[in-house]
């Protein structure tokens, strides 16, 4: 008989044990979506906020429109809690529904062509779209100094920026380029023309962050966000240079937004 209650006795304790440890990893955890190591300090954010708070927070890979993809077609189970985008998807999110209203301590104080007036986004920074540049990989080459540098047949082959299609980066660097050129968001026709020409030089469109291969001058010069190549100057004190291009440019403000249904949802907001 003790032999029978000492059993249950252990029995429970696993059990308890196995409901106190899901219980608390569900409490700890929060899923962020579209937060590189490498973009825009996201991994020393992220594990701060860990250090701070106990609260596991993984980085995600994903880009703007990866991750508006992944919310759709996760809406009636959401996987993610936060989702960081590129301002031009905040309407896109919000008419899909994929986000619930939540606004954090300075909302009221924010301008309200950077937010949602609901509160289901709120712009967190911006950035500048800025030809980057490895100067130890471009090697006896001029440092290009504007967009029209960049057709030069000498940097054929190394050039990048992220896909326009889906990274939110890469959208802002076509509408940049556009407005550079005298056109406007009616009026696409100089980006067109812009860009034929720029694939003469062969460039290169990938979908994910780009930063590491800039700093190991695999992609010798890339358009992208000027705090990105600030980052690899000063803090990784790599061979980079920050060109705002003499045509001009475009400020980008950057969002974050709480997940509809989002499954840590008090951790998200801790965020």
């Amino acid at each position: 008989m003790k032999s029978a209650r000492k059993q249950m006795l252990i029995s429970s304790l696993i059990v308890l044990a196995v409901l106190f440890t899901a219980n608390w990893t569900a409490m700890a955890r929060v899923v962020t979506y579209n937060t590189p190591q490498n973009w825009v300090n996201w991994g020393d954010v992220l594990k701060e906020f860990s250090r701070e708070t106990r609260i596991t927070a993984p980085n995600d890979n994903k880009n703007s429109g990866q991750s508006l993809t992944a919310l759709i077609a996760e809406k009636n189970r959401p996987v993610a809690d936060v989702v960081y985008l590129g301002i031009a998807f905040g309407p896109q999110a919000v008419e899909q529904g994929v986000l619930q209203s939540y606004k954090p301590a300075g909302f009221d104080g924010i301008d309200p062509a950077l937010k949602d007036e609901n509160g289901l986004y709120t712009a967190i920074h911006y950035g500048s779209v800025a030809i980057l540049v490895n100067t130890e990989a471009l090697g006896d080459r001029p440092i290009p100094q504007s967009w029209d540098d960049l057709l030069d047949p000498t940097y054929n082959g190394m050039i990048g920026m992220l896909d326009p299609t889906s990274a939110a980066i890469g959208y802002s660097v076509c509408i940049a380029i556009n407005e550079a050129m005298g056109g406007s968001l009616d009026n696409f026709d100089p980006a067109f023309e812009y860009f034929t020409k720029l694939n003469a030089n062969n460039v290169i469109y990938p979908k994910q962050t780009s930063t590491a291969k800039l700093m190991k001058g695999e992609i010798p010069i890339l358009i992208d966000a000027d705090f990105n190549g600030y980052g690899l100057k000063y803090d990784q004190y790599g061979p980079i240079e920050v060109v705002i291009p003499q045509e001009g440019s475009l400020k980008i403000p950057y969002i974050i937004g709480l997940v509809n249904g989002a499954p840590n949802e008090e951790n998200g907001k801790r965020l």
